[in-house]
């Protein structure tokens, strides 16, 4: 037996049972701390919104309109439809009668420009959660500059009766869903929304 061989069979093994256990026990852990900082990355920042692949989305005000102004005289009838005095008029279609406003604000942080179209925004009605596409948009689809922040509003098409609302962002980039919650949604008669 040479010295190599000697000093090898004097070694023993690199590891020992003991010490494979503590590697593998903070490998472990270290890919669990690592999902829970990822996961915590992309949770409800508060009052800064909430992560994108992007930045933040955050809605940060909501208001209700009727879609049609008052009956004239109080008389509440409006396509044979009664609703009472000064109440909005049910559109002729049929159509949901009120619309919900809602100001969205987009921060991207990345150092680059992204794009982004108002429809990313879906808004949800209901317990049941029936999705709406936008009504109208306060800004076309296009780049959002990097570091910029945009404010800006999104229409939708609302029933009167409900006062759940919800709402889902498109993340394409990361390809996710993000979803919102909207702030206290403020009611404004048809003689406010005039003014």
């Amino acid at each position: 037996m040479n010295a190599q061989d000697e000093l090898q069979s004097n070694e023993g093994p690199l590891f020992s049972r003991r010490q494979l256990g503590i590697i593998a026990g903070g490998g472990t852990f270290l890919l669990a701390g690592a999902a829970g900082s990822l996961a915590w990355a992309r949770a409800d920042t508060g009052t800064r919104g909430r992560r994108t692949s992007f930045g933040t989305v955050e809605i940060r005000q909501a208001e209700r309109r009727p879609r049609l102004a008052p009956v004239a005289g109080g008389a509440g009838m409006a396509n044979g439809h009664h609703h009472g005095p000064g109440k909005s008029r049910q559109p002729a279609n049929h159509t949901w009668a009120d619309i919900l406003l809602v100001e969205l604000e987009v921060r991207n942080l990345q150092d680059l420009p992204i794009l982004l179209s108002p429809g990313q925004l879906r808004l949800k009605v209901g317990s049941d959660g029936i999705g709406v596409t936008p009504n109208a948009k306060g800004r076309q689809a296009g780049p959002i500059a990097a570091g910029a922040t945009e404010r800006f509003a999104i229409s939708y098409l609302a029933p009167s009766g409900t006062s759940k609302f919800s709402a889902e962002f498109s993340d394409p980039w990361d390809q996710r869903i993000v979803a919102l919650e909207l702030p206290p949604v403020r009611n404004r008669s048809a003689m406010e929304a005039q003014l």
